[in-house]
């Protein structure tokens, strides 16, 4: 409660002094069956005075009315009335809701039967105090995104009119595949959230998490020799394309499956201070019309596993059963430094958020290859020799490299308030990766065979050779999402 100064004057209309506060906007309404009431009457104050005087008529009825020209009964003019609060006849007191405390001006009585109300001056409309932002937020997103694929060579053709399913051959198609593997729309989730450290909201911390889930590529083929099946890749020894025929009329007959999996996931950790806001951005449940700007700064992790497996199975003459394994298998991962900002808007219920943060630091990316063959022949036992077809004991192990990338993001959204507290959100966001290394780039198709397992000595040059490769990456998508501010 303010404290108020003393009361002065004698019969006449008192006046009482009030500790400056905003003024607020009052809502005349005529009350239910005060049809003949006078109308209010409002009285500024001289400019620069420090208050205003505010008549207000009294309705009169019984032994309560006053006689034409008198003085007002000895109660009447007891001393000050009690403060007014919520409600003065017909005038609604300002909720605390949108300028704080209800302000509660004091009523004496004056000349004739009205009431004498005295309010700060509009001087003092100004808000002596900054609204409270909620001090903490959850988020949630369903992300449906989509990455990049993966470039990856010709692995299975057929060959129909004599061709043997070598690269260029008439009559030779490519199966698989026929575009980048891993290109398909990805489902996943983003949930963040954060804290502020003032009440005014200047000051912050905020985190989020990322995970795309696996988005999986599959291909499987399988033949008698009509038409024929096999596996392309340049021969070094002859100069020439070549194939590995594993289904051919009346030689062999099998089957190949092909698997590629891919995995994302990201977090982030960083203080949010603002730089720039207008004056009428923070107030509670964020229903009125602003601008803010937000300086971002923290540390990025994100990591992308992928891998790329291979499964061949054909029967020859004899009966000899063989079965292929190649697999390529890549992790990526950055940790670094995240610099950004974060603007938003908002009208009302509406907001418009646009960020622009860009992470710098060390991408690592380890690349594993592995190989084997299993040889059965009748009855006996099968054997088990290193290397596949593209992955030979003169590729296969595991590789580690690092550099120096960068992770741009830029987003957008857009939200409307539920409730509250409660808001719904659309957006789009765009990641570009500078440095990674993906499954399909690191196979090499330039082979020796007499490196191939069970094919007599190996002579000449070891290939396939392992030469690190790394590209970049680019995930994109739409996010729909609630926060919810407490």
């Amino acid at each position: 409660m303010p404290a108020y100064g003393q009361a002065s004057g004698e019969s006449g209309a008192k006046a009482v002094s009030l500790v400056p506060q905003r003024l607020p906007i009052w809502k005349p309404s005529r009350q239910e069956g005060d049809a003949g009431a006078d109308r209010a009457t409002a009285v500024a104050a001289p400019q620069g005075s420090q208050k205003a005087a505010v008549s207000l008529p009294v309705a009169t009825s019984g032994a309560a009315a006053r006689p034409a020209g008198g003085s007002p009964p000895q109660a009447a003019n007891a001393g000050v009335a009690a403060p007014v609060a919520p409600r003065v006849g017909g005038l609604h007191a300002p909720e605390a809701v949108d300028y704080g405390p209800a302000l509660e001006p004091l009523i004496t009585e004056g000349p004739g039967s009205d009431l004498t109300v005295v309010l700060p001056s509009a001087q003092q409309a100004a808000p002596q105090y900054q609204p409270r932002r909620p001090a903490l937020w959850f988020d949630a997103k369903y992300l449906m995104w989509w990455a990049e694929g993966s470039r990856t060579p010709a692995l299975v053709t057929s060959g129909i009119g004599g061709s043997t399913g070598a690269l260029g051959e008439l009559g030779t198609e490519v199966l698989f595949p026929s575009t980048r593997v891993n290109s398909g729309m990805r489902h996943g989730f983003r949930a963040g959230g954060g804290y502020w450290f003032d009440e005014a909201g200047l000051l912050g911390i905020e985190g989020d998490y990322l995970m795309l889930l696996e988005e999986s590529e599959g291909f499987f083929a399988s033949g008698d020799g009509v038409p024929v099946l096999a596996r392309p890749f340049f021969n070094i020894v002859t100069g020439q394309e070549d194939s590995h025929v594993f289904a051919y009329p009346d030689v062999a007959s099998g089957s190949i499956d092909i698997s590629s999996d891919s995995r994302m996931q990201a977090a982030g950790l960083w203080f949010r201070r603002a730089i720039l806001e207008t004056a009428d951005f923070r107030c509670d449940g964020d229903d009125r019309s602003g601008a803010r700007v937000d300086f971002l700064a923290g540390y990025r992790f994100m990591q992308l596993d992928e891998d790329l497996r291979i499964r061949e199975s054909f029967e020859a003459a004899g009966p000899t059963r063989f079965d292929l394994f190649d697999s390529f298998s890549t992790e990526n991962t950055f940790h670094g430094a995240n610099l950004g900002v974060l603007a938003e808007f908002r009208y009302w219920a509406f907001s418009l958020e646009l960020l622009m943060q860009l992470g710098l630091g060390h991408s690592s990316a380890d690349v594993v290859i592995d190989g084997a063959t299993t040889t059965a022949t009748g009855g006996g036992a099968p054997v088990v020799s290193d290397g596949g077809l593209l992955a030979l004991t003169t590729n296969s192990g595991s590789y580690s490299q690092g550099g120096l990338a960068a992770i741009p993001e830029l987003g957008v959204s857009v939200g409307c308030n539920l409730t509250q507290r409660l808001r719904a959100t659309f957006g789009y966001t765009f990641i570009y990766w500078s440095r990674v290394a993906r499954p399909g780039e690191q196979i090499d198709r330039n082979l020796n065979p007499t490196f191939f397992p069970n094919n007599g000595p190996a002579v000449g040059a070891p290939q396939p050779e392992f030469t690190f490769v790394t590209t970049d990456l680019w995930i994109q998508g739409m996010n729909f999402g609630l926060d919810y501010r407490f």
